[in-house]
């Protein structure tokens, strides 16, 4: 079976965690004997993405815009958008079968939608995120609610939280739920390396600031309790960030020099930080876009066999347990955060249980080649309509 993703919010193959989950998701449907083709008008540039079109891990992809030089004014990007769409247009005429949209609410989706239901194509949805509802997100909520899970014939959903809000909106949808999924060969080559301990954490530092600016505050606590550390960033940020980020270490007591901010790095130099850490924490928050979601880099984090504390917050109070594949702190409490940080630096049997358990926690749940039978049965089930 030939399977065509079409999205706009990431660049291919090398991004951020839509990227990977794109690749891991691919990867299962090739390992089941399909095909797998990725189509993006994705306008961020990544100096690590340097051709148009290609193959990698055995997946076809192509920029519609046929550029990878992404850099420039916002007249460019909007002649590439155009231009994207142009060829979108093409495409989709030439196309047969089930198309796999992975544009998350945006102006790109409705247009994509549109057109594969004038061309006569299935249409899956990919929907890991539920922050609609959230003040100020009248357009997304309308876009999500609206043409997007209305004219779907199937949704992917990362968590049940958001598979029975799909459902809720249109019942006669065929979902299924994909949890994260990652390599679990991927660290296999890796060694520990001897140096300081570090918290890791990566992702969009912008749009995650929150989460970092906690992080500190309850290392900065921790420190006064005698745990020394490093916290180690990986992620593009601003300026405005950076500010941010130095400004709370020097409020929170925590030495400014153990803050590491990396940027944007290589999946290789991104592997080896993550394997070689001390312990992450996966800041959650009492409100509706952290109910919903299952952060990607939490299975990266435990195929590393290293402990995570985050909080029983939605799909994760299902698959982890605290004190054994990872701790709990209440979401948004710095002081919940800071106690258990000390617990880890305290307890060196209950560090070694939560790593142990946590690789096998790993493999039950978020092997991408567990999911490889259950894709292709899942796509095959729309032959019908085609």
């Amino acid at each position: 079976m030939n399977i065509n993703l079409i999205t706009n919010v990431t660049g291919f193959p090398h991004g951020t965690a839509t990227a990977k989950r794109i690749n891991m998701i691919g990867k299962a449907l090739i390992d089941s004997n399909n095909t797998f083709s990725v189509y993006t008008n994705c306008l961020t540039h990544n100096k690590y993405n340097n051709e148009p079109l290609g193959i990698y891990n055995g997946i076809n992809f192509r920029y519609l815009h046929g550029s990878v030089n992404l850099e420039g004014r916002a007249i460019r990007k909007t002649f590439l958008f155009i231009k994207g769409i142009i060829n979108l247009v093409l495409l989709l005429r030439s196309l047969k079968g089930i198309v796999y949209i992975y544009a998350q609410g945006n102006l790109f989706n409705v247009i994509t939608t549109f057109l594969c239901k004038y061309y006569g194509l299935t249409i899956i949805e990919e929907i890991n995120e539920w922050y609609h509802n959230e003040p100020g997100n009248n357009l997304r909520k309308f876009i999500v609610e609206g043409p997007m899970i209305k004219m779907a014939d199937g949704a992917i959903t990362i968590s049940s939280n958001i598979n029975d809000k799909v459902l809720d909106i249109k019942p006669s949808i065929n979902s299924i739920i994909i949890p994260v999924l990652e390599d679990p060969d991927k660290y296999n080559s890796l060694t520990r390396l001897k140096g300081r301990d570090y918290c890791f954490w990566m992702g969009l530092v912008d749009g995650y600031i929150e989460d970092i600016l906690l992080i500190i505050e309850a290392s900065g606590i921790a420190y006064s309790k005698k745990c020394d550390y490093d916290i180690i960033i990986s992620g593009p940020y601003n300026d405005a960030s950076y500010r941010r980020i130095m400004l709370t270490a020097e409020q929170a007591n925590f030495p400014k020099e153990n803050i590491k901010l990396l940027g944007y790095i290589d999946d290789d130099a991104l592997s080896k930080f993550c394997y070689n850490a001390f312990f992450y924490i996966v800041p959650m928050w009492d409100d509706i876009r952290s109910s919903h979601r299952f952060p990607t880099k939490i299975a990266s984090f435990m195929f590393c066999g290293n402990p995570i504390i985050t909080s029983k917050i939605g799909e994760i109070g299902n698959i982890l347990t605290h004190k054994h594949n990872s701790l709990f702190f209440l979401p948004g409490d710095v002081n919940d955060l800071s106690k258990q940080i000390i617990l880890l630096f305290d307890n060196d049997i209950l560090y070694k249980n939560i790593c142990k358990n946590s690789i096998v926690t790993a493999h039950k749940y978020f092997s991408y080649k567990s999911y490889s039978d259950i894709l292709n049965a899942y796509f095959k089930s729309f032959d019908f309509l085609n």
